[in-house]
């Protein structure tokens, strides 16, 4: 079939809230596949569970709970994201492809490496005329009550 033309960026914001499959951390390692489905029971129609556990059947701290609707997945991510149940708070989210977090967390550290840089900028302090006996020493001595000084250099002609 032939549709309009939708840009990449339209199509991925209009899947962020279309999803059936939930990741789950922070689980105890003794829960398995029946506690999972016990705590997402309320929120609709479970088609599978899944528990990830180590050689010795001890659970790894994650699992994926599998809804038949959307809405369910994203109602359940809602309202247990940051819940606390059996004293651990979980961390309940939108199941992503590898490649998906890794741009998603690429994106993010791009995004904090500019604003640190935004903030940074203007910082600066040039000094014209010192005396020849200044050193980096000297100036941090001098400059030190100020704040924090990340880095000192004296530049000669």
């Amino acid at each position: 079939s032939v549709s309009h033309f939708v840009r990449k960026s339209d199509r991925q914001k209009a899947n962020e809230n279309n999803y059936t499959n939930v990741f789950v951390k922070n689980l105890d390692e003794a829960w398995g596949e029946e506690k999972l489905r016990e705590i997402f029971a309320d929120y609709g129609e479970i088609t599978s569970v899944s528990v990830s556990k180590d050689e010795d059947g001890k659970g790894r701290g994650f699992g994926f709970v599998a809804f038949g609707k959307s809405d369910d997945a994203v109602k359940a991510v809602e309202e247990m994201n940051g819940k606390e149940v059996d004293g651990k708070e979980l961390y309940v989210g939108r199941h992503q492809k590898k490649a998906e977090r890794v741009a998603e967390l690429k994106a993010k550290f791009e995004q904090e490496r500019k604003e640190k840089y935004d903030k940074l900028q203007g910082v600066n302090l040039y000094l014209k005329n010192i005396d020849e006996s200044s050193d980096e020493d000297k100036l941090r001595t001098l400059f030190e009550e100020f704040g924090t000084i990340t880095s000192c250099r004296v530049l000669r002609d």
